[in-house]
């Protein structure tokens, strides 16, 4: 293969959705067992101190590993799956949205 070659480059990972979800369950179980979890913007979030925002966060890597297994396992069109994570971004930001109102009205 000569530099030239880039082939290689312009290919799709076989089964990379598969190592990326496998790689969040590991994170979350991980987390789960070390008891603190790494949150953006945040930091870390300590079981003990924070229960909620952890159990939320380890959720989060529980439940996008096995989104990220599932869409690799059964093929699933890459349109319909940004869709969905389109579509939980959506959610999530309108749930921090009201989170957020919710606090400053206290």
């Amino acid at each position: 293969m000569t530099p030239q070659d880039w082939s290689w480059f312009t290919k799709p990972m076989p089964h990379g959705w598969l190592v990326f979800g496998v790689f969040l369950l590991f994170l979350g179980t991980v987390y789960t067992c070390i008891g603190k979890s790494y949150v953006r913007f945040q930091g870390w979030v300590y079981r003990s101190e924070e229960p909620k925002e952890f159990w939320w966060s380890v959720a989060t890597y529980y439940l996008l590993g096995i989104f990220f297994i599932v869409a690799d396992v059964f093929d699933l069109p890459r349109d319909f799956l940004l869709a969905v994570l389109f579509v939980g971004v959506f959610v999530y930001l309108v749930y921090l949205l009201i989170r957020w109102v919710i606090r400053e009205k206290r």
